[in-house]
């Protein structure tokens, strides 16, 4: 499990993460107040997901887990969703990626 890092307060953030397999993952995260939460953009290969909501999740991703070989797994200090635009700097919400053998154990957990 490899914790996502250097996610700031900003509004909108895009970065790459580096998978287990040297595989580079594209990242949108972005904030809307509007719907009081934050929402995230994954792409990778031919694989794009763009807009969905970040809740609180063993693997956020778990429904494309027979297409991807990587979950994104959400957690929150207090067991709330991600709401707040200070929610990462705060150290309330934590992103990790999963690698594979990852995803079979978030899997179980859900």
């Amino acid at each position: 499990m490899l914790e996502i890092t250097g996610i700031t307060s900003d509004a909108s953030q895009q970065f790459t993460i580096v998978g287990e397999a040297g595989e580079n993952i594209s990242m949108a995260l972005y904030y809307l107040p509007g719907q009081i939460g934050w929402f995230y953009d994954v792409s990778y290969g031919n694989f794009n997901v763009k807009g969905q909501r970040l809740v609180v999740s063993p693997n956020t991703l778990n429904q494309w887990s027979n297409i991807i070989s990587f979950g994104l797994g959400c957690l929150s200090s207090d067991g709330d969703d991600p709401f707040y635009i200070d929610d990462f700097t705060s150290g309330r919400i934590t992103l990790f990626l999963l690698n594979s053998s990852e995803i079979e154990t978030a899997f179980a957990i859900q």
